[in-house]
């Protein structure tokens, strides 16, 4: 894969099939701001492929002129959201500043990596989890909000995000859910700084899926 820039385009870009970015030279997809990106049902944006696929996503909006992430139909779950794998750190790094993510199952997943970095977006409007650290990822996320869904926040697998001036509000199951299990060295840590939880039916949730 080649480097691709996406210009603005008053219509916005819709996937008829899912976006993969990665290769050996490590492209980068970049998103230009005010655009609008609309994933048909099952379709996500995914970057990384295997440790030694890197890939890159560059969508930095300014605080007047958003990028929006969204499903086509309009409804939550819509799509498969943004995906960030194995190699999306390999040489690469990924950049959400000033988006809004919405409407996927999950709106971001995130998988033995430490990317993406989020600053100053809006996640919400997920019909399963706003964001997925999965396995193994340590992604930043920063002066933003997450809102809207049943959870906030999921982390499993020693999954270890940092999130500092995040507000999360109106989750109906619980705003942070943390896996945990009776091998320790699986478990997940988050370190929070300045993050404030309202308006939801749970703060942090300690699951044991193994008990």
């Amino acid at each position: 894969s080649s480097s691709k820039s996406w210009s603005y385009y008053d219509n916005g870009y819709a996937l008829a099939g899912s976006v993969n970015i990665y290769g050996g030279s490590q492209p980068k997809l970049t998103i230009q701001p005010g655009n609008t990106i609309k994933g048909e049902t099952g379709c996500s944006l995914s970057v990384g492929n295997g440790s030694s696929d890197g890939g890159q996503l560059y969508a930095v909006g300014t605080a007047t002129d958003s990028i929006t992430f969204t499903s086509l139909n309009g409804e939550a779950g819509g799509w498969a959201g943004l995906r960030f794998y194995d190699g999306s750190d390999y040489n690469s790094s990924s950049s959400l500043r000033y988006c809004v993510v919405e409407k996927g199952n999950y709106n971001i997943y995130s998988s033995y990596t430490n990317q993406p970095t989020v600053n100053w977006s809006t996640i919400r409007n997920a019909s399963s989890i706003n964001v997925y650290m999965y396995e193994q990822a340590t992604s930043n996320i920063e002066s933003s909000t997450i809102k809207d869904a049943p959870i906030g926040l999921a982390v499993r697998y020693q999954s270890n995000p940092t999130l500092v001036n995040v507000l999360f509000e109106n989750h109906s199951e619980a705003c942070v859910r943390h896996y945990f299990y009776s091998y320790n060295s699986y478990n997940a840590t988050v370190t929070y700084s300045g993050c404030i939880m309202k308006d939801s039916q749970v703060g942090i949730c300690y699951e044991t899926p193994d008990k």
